[in-house]
């Protein structure tokens, strides 16, 4: 049973992300995952769902569940860059779903602060004003879920404690996703099928890769001699994914100047971060693993606990980034600090 849950999470994730592909890629995934996660936990499943339990029921949760934390501005912190019309139309689409199961949602588009239609007026100094991340973790889980669901004031003291350990961990400057266009007459690449290639100029039917693939995909249009650019996921950018190349009698030199240097950081809590189900993470031949990759200093740094590692999202591309480091040994592991079958 239960890894007929962790599998239902995953695909729930992959069909929330296919879904909402433009928004999500506004903001750091991993740490929006988590966002998600938590609030799902202290909220709970409703009864419904337990009973009925299936992927568009958790789809469903995890879409009131975005909208909840949207209306209170606890995403703005680890938001990426400003929302796109394509996330606007997204954020609408989920709030209509949403409203027909939530109570009191904020009848609002886009991304902003905690609104203010429906805040019921607070004590000048709240109880929880100075809660703090031991005296939360302390509380039996059942009287934390009652409070966060009836307490508005304890609800806004774990969601800022949510947003502090969620900016301890260092923000991707790229989403690792792109689309691509054709140059010729500007239409978006949709998809491969018995071995022909589908183009559209609906720009919500594109499909969407990780860097990687968008990079082989040029190539071969290249090939045939068909032009084809690369965009950013989410803010829309012109952008190169080619691999950088190394000139060969450099290469022994370079290898040897890359070092790995420990991070020092820990998450000290009851709610250690966790990667997606599906992505993969690289361990180092210091027992750590990888947290940020510096190609201008050439220094990898590292990280103990896996949760808070760098995770890539596929094998293909994790096994790319270990390539691209000369001289220094890394072994794949999965999302879980578990080691990746060969």
């Amino acid at each position: 049973m239960t890894q007929y849950i962790q599998n239902a999470g995953s695909e729930a994730s992959a069909l929330f992300d296919k879904t909402y592909s433009d928004l999500v890629v506004c903001f750091d995934v991993d740490r929006l995952y988590h966002l998600i996660g938590d609030e799902i936990r202290i909220s709970g499943l409703p009864e419904e769902v337990k009973k009925n339990f299936s992927i568009q029921s958790l789809v469903l949760e995890t879409e009131k569940a975005f909208v909840r934390l949207l209306d209170r501005g606890a995403l703005t912190p680890i938001q990426r860059f400003g929302i796109t019309h394509e996330a606007e139309e997204q954020i609408e689409d989920m709030r209509a779903k949403a409203n027909a199961r939530l109570r009191g949602t904020a009848k609002t588009g886009g991304i902003s602060g905690p609104q203010n239609d429906e805040v019921t007026p607070q004590v000048p100094q709240s109880r929880w004003a100075n809660l703090t991340q031991d005296e939360f973790n302390l509380m039996p889980t059942r009287r934390s879920k009652e409070l966060y669901k009836s307490d508005a004031d304890f609800r806004a003291a774990v969601d800022r404690l949510s947003a502090e350990d969620a900016a301890k961990a260092p923000s991707p400057d790229v989403t690792g996703r792109i689309y691509l266009r054709r140059k010729s007459d500007q239409q978006f690449f949709r998809e491969w099928k018995n071995g022909i290639d589908y183009w559209t100029p609906d720009f919500n039917f594109r499909a969407h890769m990780t860097y990687p693939e968008g990079n082989r995909q040029i190539e071969s249009f290249r090939q045939r001699g068909v032009e084809v650019e690369a965009f950013e996921m989410g803010n829309n950018k012109l952008i190169d994914v080619s691999p950088k190349s190394i000139a060969a009698p450099r290469a022994e030199k370079q290898a040897a100047e890359w070092k790995l240097q420990p991070s020092g950081r820990t998450t000290v809590s009851s709610h250690q971060r966790r990667n997606r189900p599906g992505t993969f993470l690289l361990k180092s031949q210091n027992g750590e693993f990888v947290l940020f990759i510096d190609e201008t200093n050439k220094v990898v740094t590292t990280i103990s606990q896996s949760g808070n590692a760098r995770a890539w999202t596929s094998r293909e591309t994790a096994i790319a980034a270990a390539k691209s480091i000369p001289g220094l040994p890394f072994w794949l592991y999965r999302h879980d600090g578990e080691p990746a079958s060969s």
